[in-house]
């Protein structure tokens, strides 16, 4: 504000970008990160402002945005800082959306005489064994649970809450059926219209939980790994 034309000002408007990232403000870092990027198109400033651009999604976990500009950089700027630190980058972004042979790849091409060249080379052999973990087949999970609620979390190794969903669903099926044959019709079709909506809610539940443990599997793995 005081020194406009001082040449530290480009390095102090990305400071004040990370600043704003550091407070889990990102749209205001990325204000400040894009004013940085248009004022000095073409020079090294700009390039690290489209590098922070990409780090204020994948510290928000947007990972396919945050690779659209990691790849902007590793393509439009050949100073290596600036493009040793996207694909390393990129390289994260792929072990996060489990495209774990991509991942390798990509740390492959990280040059060696870049400060992130060791890590890189550590990464792109431990990225292999994402491959390797025991997943859930959320379709599997949801197959079973319509077949038998509460098989599916079962399967997903919550057994707690597929007991719950064995017990509520028989219940509400005993008590329907106990309706219908002492000829409460009425009740009994409550009851089998509630029993539809635990069941259905079995089924997504069922599902809901593949996914979870198979995010809480990746997110275990990936915090076992240096960055």
């Amino acid at each position: 504000h005081f020194f406009p034309g001082h040449e530290k000002v480009p390095r102090a408007r990305l400071l004040v970008g990370m600043c704003y990232m550091k407070a889990r403000d990102f749209e205001s870092a990325r204000k400040v990160f894009d004013g940085v990027h248009r004022d000095y198109a073409g020079d090294l400033p700009a390039g690290k402002a489209l590098l922070l651009m990409g780090e204020t999604y994948y510290r928000q976990g947007i990972f396919k945005e945050a690779e659209y500009y990691y790849r902007q950089v590793a393509e439009t700027y050949p100073q290596p800082e600036l493009k040793n630190s996207a694909i390393y980058r990129l390289g994260w972004c792929r072990m996060h959306t489990r495209n774990w042979l991509d991942a390798s790849e990509t740390f492959k091409i990280v040059a060696r005489s870049s400060p992130l060249y060791e890590p890189s080379r550590e990464l792109a052999q431990r990225s292999l064994e994402g491959e390797t973990l025991p997943y859930k087949n959320p379709a599997t999970a949801g197959v079973l649970a319509g077949v038998l609620p509460g098989l599916g979390h079962a399967y997903c190794n919550r057994y707690r809450d597929g007991a719950v969903a064995f017990l509520l669903n028989g219940l509400f099926i005993w008590a329907a059926v106990e309706s219908f044959n002492n000829d409460h019709d009425v009740l009994g079709g409550i009851l089998v219209f509630a029993e539809l909506g635990w069941y259905s809610g079995n089924i997504y539940s069922a599902v809901n939980s593949a996914h979870k443990h198979n995010r809480k599997l990746k997110d275990d793995f990936l915090k076992t790994l240096p960055d």
